[in-house]
Formats: C-alpha cells, sequence, structure tokens
C-alpha cells in the first residue's frame, strides 16, 4: 500500500522516514507534500501516487484538502482531530468518502482505552467523561502555569487548535466533544505531556494515565506515540487490503 503524507513537520518527516527504513509493514512511500508545495497541486500530488493519505498538517490541511482526497477515492488518516471541532469539516468528509468510496479515520494518537470507553458508553448514555492535560506553557501557547482552561472538548479545540487534538478524538469515541469536559494545565517543569482520562458510567468507573514524550521536532505539543498510532492505523489497512493504485508517470518505483 502506497502511503502519501500531507505535512513533513514532526509527524509527516517521522513517517516518511519510517516509511523509507520500511518500519510499516505493508507501506511503502507515496508522494511528501510539505508547506511549500503548490496549492494547486496538492491534491493531484497526494493522490496520483498514494492508495492512502496521511494528514500531519494541522487544522487548516483538513479543512482545505480531506474532503477532496476522500472524493478522490484515496483512504485518509487524519492526525489533526481538532479540525473535527467544526461539524461543517465533519459532515464534508463523511460526504466525500461516500461520493468517493473511500474511507476516514482519526488514529487514538497520544491516548488509550477507546475501545473500553467506547463500549462503557454503549451501555450508558449518560456517562461522565474527563479529560486533564499538562503541558509546558511553551507547548500550549500561554504565559505563567496552572490551569489556563476547562471546558468542552470542542472549546478546548478552538482554544488550543494545535495541541486540543487530543480531546477531539476522546469526544468522538465516547459521550461527543460538547459533553466531555478538559481541564488543561501549564506547567513550566513538565518533561512530558500527561494526559488523564476519568469516566462515571452504568458498568464501571474508569482511569487511563498516560505520560508521553514528546517529538522533539514538534516544539513540544506533539506526544512521539501519535506517530506509532499511526503507523498501526496504516498497517491495519494495508492488512485489510486496501487495492494499490497504478504509478503515475515518473512516479518513483
Amino acid at each position: 500500500m502506497r502511503v502519501s503524507l500531507l505535512g513533513t513537520g514532526g509527524i509527516g518527516g517521522t513517517l516518511r522516514d519510517l516509511l523509507a527504513a520500511g518500519r510499516v509493514a505493508g507501506c511503502v512511500t507515496g508522494a511528501a507534500v510539505g508547506s511549500r508545495f503548490p496549492a494547486g497541486a496538492v491534491v493531484a500530488e497526494l493522490t496520483g501516487t498514494g492508495d492512502v493519505v496521511v494528514e500531519a498538517a494541522g487544522g487548516a490541511a483538513v479543512r482545505a484538502y480531506g474532503a477532496q482526497v476522500l472524493a478522490a477515492g484515496r483512504d485518509l488518516v487524519v492526525c489533526s482531530a481538532g479540525a473535527l471541532a467544526d461539524d461543517a469539516v465533519h459532515a464534508a468528509l463523511d460526504a466525500a468518502a461516500l461520493a468517493g468510496g473511500a474511507r476516514w479515520t482519526v488514529p487514538p494518537g497520544a491516548i488509550g482505552g477507546l475501545d473500553l470507553l467506547a463500549a462503557a458508553i454503549r451501555a450508558d448514555g449518560a456517562a461522565e467523561v474527563t479529560l486533564t492535560t499538562v503541558k509546558t506553557p511553551g507547548a500550549l501557547g500561554v504565559p505563567g502555569a496552572g490551569i489556563v482552561f476547562e471546558g468542552t472538548a470542542r472549546e478546548a479545540a478552538l482554544r488550543f487548535p494545535k495541541t486540543a487534538n487530543v480531546a477531539v478524538t476522546l469526544g468522538l469515541a465516547t459521550t461527543g466533544i460538547d459533553r466531555v469536559r478538559v481541564v488543561v494545565t501549564a506547567d513550566p517543569a513538565a518533561r512530558r505531556t500527561r494526559h488523564e482520562i476519568t469516566a462515571r458510567t452504568a458498568v464501571g468507573e474508569y482511569r487511563f494515565a498516560l505520560v508521553n514524550d514528546t517529538l522533539a521536532a514538534s516544539g513540544g505539543r506533539t506526544s512521539a506515540i501519535t506517530v506509532w498510532s499511526v503507523v498501526r492505523a496504516l498497517e491495519e489497512l494495508a492488512a485489510r487490503g486496501r487495492t494499490p493504485i497504478p504509478l503515475k508517470k515518473g512516479a518513483p518505483s
């Protein structure tokens, strides 16, 4: 399966290296499109050399190119889940996927336990889910220290568009982005990103504590495990037998 990358920063650049080294089972590199690539040629480049496109370029890239990629019949892996706080973006991806016969997915990224939580929510629609996140002030883009945000996952994504992907991912998998509560704390002494998920449901109470190293190239905004979450998503797509497309003329073999 050929994988094209939209974004060549912390996540995209690391994925490009892993693909080149043969460390993503069943996958090889298609195109790798960075921020300087001509905007009008982005979709053709991605879909002309890839069976699957990984978006790792931020919410603006999801809005600009996500639906076009799906409409062209290519599967899409969305890393910038915060963009889905906009219901219109979510609806556009769904409609384009239906029209193009493609699929799109959001990998768990920096958190886990979503399968268990999703099952518990099925048993109890009134469940309460809370996410507490601790990052450095620099990663959050705020001065000082202490609690800098309390609100819903949707509000968190709007307040921290580059660092709140986890909040939206959790909301989509559980009670919804308008019901998941989020607390964000800035800690100048934090060397790792910390996420704590708590859930109270009719079938049990759950707590997950995750302490993640960060990608150096991300300025502390992105957990290193996110890359491997995408790798796992790609390997699952490859194992399901996504049909390869012909290489466009002149593409590397």
